[in-house]
């Protein structure tokens, strides 16, 4: 069996190495183990080496490119299993895989544990046609565009989640909502929103569980709006969050969520994304949401 490392030196602050991660793959006694870099030009050629099994040290970043090449690749199948060593400062979609970051404890079986995980697909933007985690509209992309501009990196994994948080806050307190018009499942959602966000995971920015019961491997996404009347209760709910006893019935009580496969989405307003990525000029419109069933496997845990 062949092997495949990934790594992204860069990702979690350089709190680990290359020969961490050679190391802990040697483990699995394959028969070649061939390494790539994301720093190093070329890195997504890796597909040419036809590999069994994927480790991907990094981020929900990196976990995005490596998806990209498999999507998009001719040599290799999407389904090659992926098993990913969480090394990012979110890595909110090892944290929906119940993927622990010690990767010490990992197994190396790579079929009896495989999980099924759903695409995105997106109309309406010029690029990131596919997304991994969620695309929506209001406080988290103007979230990632504060925190953009910010020095918040000499921070730890914590410090950082806890800086996002309060730089949430801020941003929930200043948000204009917007009028928005949802058409989905043979319904249509109108109003004033702070958030529009369809979901294939679970977390979305500083780990924040939007969609508790998301599966990405269930063909469907879940669809969850917070409406402008209930902006107090989120403020308080993020507040909990950075105090750390936040209840997921008050989530309950503050969202309207529901389960869908494709949405036609109008947001009046700027701050658009697709997973980490800020669409920009982006200043009101629409956009298609679908499904595209079943399109990758990453290993999971018992």
């Amino acid at each position: 069996m062949k092997a495949q490392i990934i790594y992204n030196p860069t990702s979690g602050k350089n709190r680990h190495t290359k020969e961490d991660v050679e190391k802990f793959v040697s483990k699995g006694n394959f028969s070649k183990v061939k390494f790539a870099s994301t720093e190093e030009e070329h890195w997504e050629r890796f597909d040419a080496n036809h590999p069994d099994v994927i480790f991907l040290a990094g981020g929900d970043g990196t976990v995005h490119k490596v998806a990209k090449v498999l999507l998009e690749s001719k040599k290799i199948d999407s389904h090659t299993p992926v098993h990913i060593l969480p090394m990012g400062t979110a890595n909110n979609i090892s944290k929906t895989l119940r993927i622990g970051s010690s990767y010490i404890s990992h197994r190396f079986n790579t079929v009896k544990y495989l999980k099924r995980f759903d695409v995105g697909r997106v109309k309406g933007f010029r690029e990131r046609e596919f997304f991994l985690e969620a695309v929506g509209a209001g406080v988290f992309p103007a979230l990632v565009s504060r925190i953009k501009n910010m020095q918040i990196t000499s921070f730890s994994k914590s410090e950082e989640i806890e800086k996002s948080l309060e730089v949430l806050l801020d941003v929930v307190r200043n948000f204009k909502a917007q009028r928005a018009v949802i058409k989905t499942e043979g319904i249509t959602i109108s109003g004033h929103f702070l958030l529009v966000e369809v979901m294939n995971i679970q977390y979305i920015g500083p780990n924040f569980e939007l969609a508790p019961t998301a599966n990405p491997g269930d063909g469907y996404f879940d669809l969850v709006l917070i409406p402008e009347e209930k902006r107090e209760q989120l403020l308080d709910y993020i507040q909990k969050m950075i105090e750390e006893f936040a209840d997921e019935e008050d989530l309950k009580d503050m969202v309207f969520s529901m389960r869908v496969k494709k949405t036609e989405i109008q947001w009046d307003g700027p701050d658009v994304h697709v997973d980490d990525e800020l669409i920009q000029g982006f200043s009101g419109g629409s956009f298609v949401v679908d499904l595209d069933p079943e399109r990758l496997k990453f290993v999971k845990d018992l």
